[in-house]
């Protein structure tokens, strides 16, 4: 079919300079959205999936193991209560086996009708037969070990579903292999059981009779899957150290073991095989110690409100078949090749792996629900995903119908290739960041119907526009409504048709590729905020941190990319230092569309009108000047931002802030009417007297050096220095002044109380400022 690709230019060219492209092309752009039965490929594409059908859901949580008779009657092993269900094709289920044991980890069908079922933990091997009389003949009362399903599932009433007991089927105990777990059984052609159990990591081989031994053992703790091929080899996986074992039978009739692989983690969950005998195997955990006891946490109910694991002190938690979420991988290995890696992931676990043909693997997953189809390595597509966290179990009706059984809830699935369906896909919510209006919208693919809606708050469900339509046919123009938010869905217009399995590109009638949408968001106005004004400070500009290049976003992408993620901008400190007469000016300030912007520095003096320009045109937010080019006085700086980098000149737009009053001093004070005399009332001291005074600010301090010795503060008169003049009248003793000459003899700085003497005063002004004055005194003798 002819490939559907549009290419829709915009013709203005304003809209042109600031249109952005929100695109989405790739498997994780995909996976963010919400699927309603359409498969996503990890090239990343759309496709439909074929049609789920719940055919049973469980009273119980968990569905461990199914087993299919000739007539499509489906047995499940379940858990959280034990139940082995059986469901008839149209639905209907009755209780076969309800046992003392917490959970049924295991069903098979043996060659005559019979079914044998596990349990866990005590693990017991349990033998369902239909009865051939009448359900009234069903029980015998002297075999202590049989009963009939209405016996051991008295509580069955009890259930959330009311599912009735089936009186046609008799369960009995087959056989007890005296260890906690159970974890798979296979059977034969013979009608030979072989049981996977743990605690001692051991195979049990019990024939038709019940009668049984160990067959194999490993070194590990579990056998914790296993099975049985045509040829009669028995491949099983372990946990400990994640072994996978080809176990066939030797002269002695018991298991000889050869480890065909050693995964990278810890457990071996599953194990499948296709016709050339290649071996598919899934493991998860990481091989590290642990804690944990034997058998390890599973998938919390759905009903406790998380999907992860039961903690380790839960009792329950003790035989569950599954470690906590710690990645997966897939391996294939050959009949005569070196095993490959197919798969990974870091967060979700396979549960279970299919082999639909000889080419492609389905594995089932936890803890999203999702059924993958794996191909080559690195190469899958999510063919489709259940309402349920688990896929626990895949089992091939037919070429076109598969078995699904889930946990989280307890369901039975039928996955219909073949049925048409609805099916759709709504995108992630795309953020512009701002009030946007919404282009043209292109896509590349098949058959494909799309639709959008807006809103202004990130939930769809409050208040959004509905779904409109985009005609593709006429340019693809967005209808719905300028907002923030942003959604597109598609809805695929003809039937899905799977002609194998998995899904193929080139068999798909419906497929989409890539989703563009063109936007232009509204222009706002710059914010700037926390302008801070320091005197006596400077941050040389060559010496800042610079931000990192990345965080210049160009808000102008080239033609048909995505736009630029919104990163945080980068705030560097400021490393300034100490500098008389210097002003340091910083500020915050943001763009809603984190536009690029410049600043422009103002200056205004309290008692003038006029706004002076100090600084234009600048990108760092601070900006260091001299004081000393203003007169002494209060002033108030303004930041203007503007994002004109960004816009064009009639549409680009500023945003300013105002900073809080400070005040500019530079001149020092004057020291004056100084005056030095002996003093009357003091032996050797010297008597000072002078007033300091200054234009604009308070006098802060005062201090007076004799003969060259240490600064000494002084007080003024009144002891406050609280006025932009001060008065100082104090007596000094010159014995007192310590002298930093160590030759004392006729020199400046002697202590000798007859030579001449030098009294110098400094004062200093709230600002700093320094004002100095001396003068010369010489004692007559």
């Amino acid at each position: 079919m002819k490939r559907l690709f549009l290419a829709l230019l915009l013709t203005s060219l304003a809209y042109a300079q600031g249109t952005q492209v929100w695109q989405q092309s790739t498997y994780d752009d995909f996976s963010k959205g919400t699927s309603h039965g359409v498969s996503i490929s990890s090239d990343g594409t759309l496709t439909p999936a074929s049609a789920l059908k719940t055919i049973f859901e469980s009273p119980s949580t968990f569905i461990w193991g199914l087993a299919v008779d000739k007539d499509s009657t489906a047995y499940l092993a379940a858990g959280q209560p034990a139940r082995v269900y059986r469901v008839t094709q149209d639905g209907k289920a009755t209780v076969v086996l309800a046992p003392a044991e917490l959970q049924v980890q295991a069903v098979v069908l043996a060659p005559d009708g019979a079914l044998y079922a596990a349990t866990a933990p005590d693990g017991k091997i349990y033998k369902i037969t239909r009865n051939s009389s009448s359900p009234s003949s069903a029980t015998t009362k002297n075999d202590s070990k049989k009963t009939s399903a209405a016996t051991t599932t008295a509580d069955a009433t009890k259930d959330t579903i009311n599912i009735s007991n089936d009186p046609n089927y008799t369960s009995s105990i087959f056989f007890d292999p005296k260890t906690k777990y159970i974890w798979a059984l296979s059977i034969d052609k013979d009608g030979n059981l072989f049981a996977a159990t743990g605690d001692q990591g051991e195979i049990f081989k019990i024939n038709p009779k019940g009668e049984g031994s160990v067959w194999f053992k490993s070194d590990d703790t579990h056998i914790r899957s296993m099975l049985l091929a045509p040829d009669g080899i028995v491949y099983a996986g372990t946990d400990s150290t994640g072994l996978i074992y080809r176990i066939t039978t030797g002269k002695d009739g018991k298991g000889e073991g050869f480890v065909l692989y050693s995964a990278n983690k810890k457990e071996v969950t599953a194990l499948a095989l296709n016709e050339n005998g290649t071996l598919y195997a899934a493991a998860v955990g990481d091989k590290k110690p642990t804690n944990q006891l034997p058998g390890f946490p599973f998938p919390q109910p759905a009903s406790s409100g998380a999907p992860s694991a039961l903690t380790q002190n839960t009792p329950i938690a003790t035989f569950s078949p599954i470690s906590q979420a710690t990645g997966s991988e897939v391996y294939r290995i050959p009949k005569d090749g070196a095993p490959e890696r197919l798969w990974s992931s870091k967060d979700e676990l396979v549960y279970t792996i299919f082999v639909p043909n000889d080419s492609f693997v389905e594995i089932g997953l936890g803890n999203k629900g999702r059924i993958l189809s794996i191909g080559g390595s690195n190469s899958f597509i999510e063919i489709n995903k259940v309402s349920a966290l688990q896929v626990t179990g895949i089992i091939g009706r037919n070429i076109l119908r598969e078995w699904v059984i889930t946990s989280n809830p307890g369901k039975l699935v039928e996955s219909d290739s073949i049925s048409s369906m609805s099916t759709s896909y709504e995108s992630d919510v795309f953020d512009a960041h701002g009030f946007s209006k919404w282009g043209h919208l292109e896509i590349r693919g098949h058959n494909a119907s799309i639709a959008t809606r807006s809103g202004n708050v990130e939930n769809p469900d409050r208040n959004w526009s509905k779904w409109e339509s985009v005609d593709l046919d006429n340019e693809g123009q967005i209808k719905s409504p300028p907002a923030r938010f942003l959604q597109w869905s598609v809805g695929f217009v003809s039937p899905f048709v799977r002609s194998e399995a998995p899904v193929k590109p080139e068999h798909i009638n419906s497929r989409l590729e890539s989703v563009k949408v063109n936007y232009l968001t509204q222009n706002v106005a710059p914010v700037v905020e926390d302008v801070v004004v320091q005197t006596n400070a400077k941050v040389n500009s060559t010496l800042s941190i610079k931000p990192p290049e990345t965080v210049n976003i160009n808000l102008t992408p080239a033609p048909g990319a995505p736009p630029a993620p919104v990163i945080p901008k980068f705030e560097p400190p400021l490393n300034a230092q100490k500098e008389r007469g210097a002003v340091t000016v910083r500020w915050a300030a943001h763009d809603d569309n984190d536009d690029q912007l410049i600043y422009t520095v103002l200056v205004r003096g309290t008692d003038d009108n006029r706004w002076l320009p100090l600084k234009d045109k600048i990108t760092d937010k601070f900006v260091s000047f001299d004081s000393s080019t203003l007169p002494d006085g209060a002033y108030i700086i303004r930041i203007i931002a503007s994002d004109a980098p960004s816009h064009t000149p009639t549409d680009a737009m500023t945003g300013s802030h105002d900073s809080a009053l400070f005040e500019i001093d530079t001149t020092p004070p004057r020291v004056e009417a100084l005056k030095v005399e002996s003093s009357d009332s003091k032996p050797n001291s010297l008597h000072v007297i002078f007033t300091a005074s200054d234009d604009f600010s308070n006098i802060q301090r005062a201090e007076v050096s004799i003969d060259g010795g240490d600064w000494q503060l002084v007080e003024p008169v009144g002891k406050i220095s609280d006025s932009k003049k001060e008065s100082y009248d104090f007596t000094l003793s010159i014995a007192e002044v310590k002298i930093s000459t160590t030759d004392q003899t006729n020199k400046p700085g002697s202590s000798d109380t007859n030579s001449e003497h030098i009294v110098i005063v400094r004062v200093f002004d709230r600002f700093e400022n320094m004002g100095t004055a001396k003068s010369k005194f010489t004692k007559s003798h």
